[in-house]
């Protein structure tokens, strides 16, 4: 997954305004969905 961190940065800068004083991190969290697998139990 490619993100260039815009969405953060802004909000980032806002906090900033209002928080002068506090140290404002980032975590980027990111899911995936697994491809499905189409099992056959009647072979089995």
């Amino acid at each position: 997954m490619l993100t260039t961190g815009c969405h953060f940065k802004a909000v980032k800068q806002v906090l900033e305004r209002r928080f002068p004083e506090a140290r404002i991190v980032g975590l980027f969290l990111a899911r995936r969905a697994p491809k499905s697998v189409d099992l056959d139990f009647d072979s089995i």
